[in-house]
């Protein structure tokens, strides 16, 4: 009679339903690099296809991954500090750890009380596996093409990062890049253009490329330029931008497809690391300071308003006084947008640890606001050279002021007049500042 019950139907003349079982909710903290936050995105992808929802902020989470960083001490620390407040406010939730940490300090995470379960970064992508209680165990070899074999989800966001390789092999002296991310190996070219598709039919309006060195893409002869022009190839209007990528001679292929086609954003990431040839030696850096000029004045001549930026290490042992004035000189004459300053953090088992000679933490620290003094500037004086030009803009969102706000494909932070968003990327014109590191523009 109950189970007739159930299925009678009400007064209102509806037949009852039978409730739905609450699907699962996840979060994902990402600390890191873009190649970290697409890494994110095909854990969201796994986790769906595994029965699990992207949590709105505020919803009680089932489950809470930690997909942490370990390029610098500072970026441990933080992620250990994420996971044990996680495991504060969220008591019964299951929380996992992954990402580069675990892969190269693996007995501090398996002995942490924070934590439930412990996925090596070669290895999330069998995160259902870990979490369903199996020890899975085989890693990718080195130098072989792979598949994701996951859909990338962007739950909230507007912009998507897909990963298209993986690991390096040039062991720069400070580096526990390749120790954490292993030897380079490119993902399927299929695979990745049948993801770009999908992510543009999604509504995505910029993709975004992201590898640890990304001119090291090869598939079946297949590099970079290739798979760029391939991509740029597919129908609709979007954009394709590159991440952070090392000097090489691939991106003067890649100028030349930037200035033939503006769906390719004005936009070069390539770390200098230093301005002076002393210590570039001593990283085992595989550029000179002229090489990087070099590059830096073809791609400013090349494309006008593209936004070149770099990455720079403060305080690597052997960094005197005049060696520090040295590589200040250099990097203040370069036509640079953005500067990522690091301050140099030693890490076990790279050969700069064992190097004598580190500078006193106070005159790193004061080094330190120097250079910030010099990315603001320059910054400054990339983003008023471009007042009066036009740009390719993408919106992301509707500002208080009732503007759209967003970033151009030369990446400036840009409101632009307008009360919606666009469905895809529109022409603008540059108008003034707004602060030191934004900039007012109307439609064109």
């Amino acid at each position: 009679f109950c189970n007739c019950l159930k299925m009678r139907k009400k007064t209102d003349g509806t037949r009852a339903r039978k409730k739905m079982p609450r699907k699962k909710k996840v979060s994902i903290v990402t600390f890191g690099c873009r190649l970290n936050q697409a890494d994110e995105a095909l854990l969201y992808g796994r986790l769906a296809a595994a029965g699990y929802e992207a949590a709105a902020p505020g919803e009680k989470r089932d489950l809470l991954i930690v997909n942490t960083c370990t390029v610098t001490a500072s970026a441990s620390q933080k992620s250990r500090q994420a996971l044990r407040r996680l495991r504060r406010e969220n008591p019964n939730a299951k929380i996992a750890v992954t990402g580069c940490d675990p892969e190269v300090n693996g007995l501090f995470w398996r002995n942490e009380p924070a934590c439930d379960i412990v996925i090596p970064g070669s290895m999330k992508n069998r995160i259902i596996e870990f979490i369903e209680g199996e020890n899975p165990s085989a890693k990718i070899a080195a130098g072989q093409v792979f598949s994701e074999h996951a859909e990338a989800q962007f739950p909230f966001k507007t912009r998507a990062l897909l990963k298209i390789q993986e690991g390096c092999d040039c062991f720069c002296a400070y580096c526990i890049v390749p120790f954490a991310r292993g030897r380079p190996r490119s993902r399927e070219s299929r695979e990745i253009i049948s993801e770009c598709r999908r992510l543009l039919q999604s509504g995505h309006k910029e993709i975004v490329l992201t590898g640890v060195n990304i001119c090291r893409y090869e598939d079946g002869g297949k590099r970079l330029p290739n798979l760029v022009r391939e991509i740029l190839g597919i129908d609709g209007k979007f954009r394709l931008r590159l991440s952070s990528t090392e000097l090489d001679p691939q991106l003067d292929e890649i100028l030349h497809l930037m200035k033939d086609n503006p769906k390719l954003c004005r936009f070069l990431h390539v770390p200098l690391q230093h301005g002076s040839d002393e210590i570039l030696e001593k990283m085992r850096r595989r550029h000179s300071t002229a090489d990087f000029a070099n590059f830096a004045e073809k791609a400013t001549a090349a494309i006008p308003g593209i936004h070149l930026g770099t990455d720079l290490i403060c305080g690597l042992p052997g960094e005197s006084e005049d060696i520090f004035e040295k590589s200040l000189d250099f990097v203040s004459a370069l036509p640079l947008a953005n500067i990522h300053i690091f301050r140099y953090s030693p890490r076990q088992g790279t050969d700069a640890a064992k190097f004598a000679g580190r500078p006193r933490q106070c005159d790193v620290r004061r080094r330190m606001k120097i250079l910030e003094k010099t990315e603001k500037k320059l910054s400054r004086s990339f983003i008023s050279s471009q007042i009066g030009k036009e740009a390719s803009f993408v919106s992301e969102k509707i500002e208080k002021d009732a503007c759209a706000g967003g970033w151009s494909d030369n990446y400036i932070r840009t409101s632009v007049r307008s009360q919606n968003r666009a469905d895809e990327p529109i022409r603008i014109r540059f108008l003034r500042m707004r602060g030191d590191s934004s900039i007012e523009a109307e439609a064109t």
